[in-house]
């Protein structure tokens, strides 16, 4: 029998699913394909995060929790390195749009980028190889190029936004659409943890608590949501960019980057509106 959380939680899941599925459906992933991604992802959770005393979680006790048969939970956990990881999320065109602004080599000032050629050194190419290497060069260029985000003049490429947001569903898309969704999950479920925990306290919220709040309205008119959606844009789009500019500025170089131990940290605003 379930308990009044449990209940809860399941009749919110279908609220979660749903635009998810929407998008799944609309680019023709069924549901069999999506049934084994989730039934991976619970055999992986509790693989690595519900073992005794530090020792990884048994085939039998990650069976029993998540209901999957001991044969498929052996196969899965044969094949989840294989799977899609939080790494491949990051949009590598926008981490080179980052660093071009606050790497030293490549910024005139921090938050400052430098206009670059497209060769040599310190040229926009050693960017790329310093922080998307595996993409070729003039691929890159291009794309940059024919979004605006990048112009050039007798050899010579200059930032023109600040910001690389796909014009198309692609896979660029994807990855942005992945990395904002992981990213929000993540934090409601760190928050929902700490609040669990015996000695959370107002100060252990504000110490350990990750920031995450919104506002809305259902009784407002269509000529003020048309210039909220406005102001948001506008609002959400500066402080994103104060956002970038600080972790610019505090961040280490790249020759001391730690590539075993990676860990991100950001923040994220979003509009939304549904009937």
């Amino acid at each position: 029998m379930r308990s009044r959380m449990q209940a809860t939680l399941v009749e919110v899941l279908s609220s979660i699913l749903r635009p998810l599925v929407s998008l799944y459906l609309r680019c023709g992933v069924g549901f069999s394909e999506f049934q084994g991604v989730v039934r991976t992802v619970y055999v992986s959770v509790a693989a690595e995060e519900y073992g005794i005393r530090g020792r990884p979680t048994n085939t039998s006790r990650i069976s029993a929790m998540t209901g999957v048969s001991r044969k498929e939970v052996k196969r899965i956990r044969d094949q989840i390195r294989d799977r899609w990881t939080p790494a491949m999320e990051l949009s590598p065109v926008n981490l080179l749009i980052h660093y071009w602004h606050y790497d030293q080599e490549f910024c005139d000032r921090s938050g400052v980028p430098r206009p670059l050629p497209v060769d040599g050194k310190s040229s926009f190419a050693a960017l790329a190889q310093r922080y998307v290497g595996d993409i070729p060069i003039g691929a890159l260029r291009d794309e940059l190029k024919r979004t605006g985000v990048v112009a050039e003049t007798d050899g010579i490429l200059t930032v023109s936004r600040r910001y690389f947001q796909a014009e198309s569903f692609d896979e660029d898309f994807v990855r942005n659409m992945a990395f904002s969704l992981t990213s929000l999950s993540t934090t409601i479920v760190h928050n929902s943890k700490l609040i669990s925990r015996a000695d959370f306290s107002q100060e252990v919220n504000e110490k350990e608590g990750r920031f995450e709040r919104f506002a809305w309205s259902d009784q407002m008119a269509e000529g003020s949501r048309e210039q909220f959606r406005k102001w948001v844009r506008s609002e959400g789009q500066s402080f994103i960019e104060k956002a970038d500019a600080w972790i610019g500025c505090n961040e280490v170089e790249r020759a001391s980057w730690d590539e075993d131990c990676p860990r991100n940290i950001g923040v994220g605003v979003y509009f939304f509106e549904e009937d």
